[in-house]
């Protein structure tokens, strides 16, 4: 009678399960971390809120106010 879980069966079956594992995240969809990324890329920005005044900022190696399509700074309500 053959024996089907040999340590060689065992480890070769946890490889191929790993390998698996490696390649089928390499196909994950993008998560976005903010909404200054798009939906199939990464801006590399981190938003900045300042809380006293609600106005945004965009930091990759400087800080720069983040504007809006209207031309004005984009600021959120903050509080009541």
């Amino acid at each position: 009678m053959k024996k089907i879980f040999t340590p060689l069966n065992v480890f070769g079956f946890l490889i191929a399960v790993m390998w698996g594992l490696i390649i089928f995240d390499q196909f994950q969809p993008y998560q976005p971390q903010d909404d200054s990324d798009g939906p199939n890329y990464n801006s590399h920005m981190n938003v900045f809120t300042d809380y006293l005044t609600g106005c945004q900022y965009l930091y990759r190696y400087s800080l720069t106010p983040r504007m809006g399509a209207d031309g004005k700074q984009v600021c959120i309500r903050i509080g009541k």
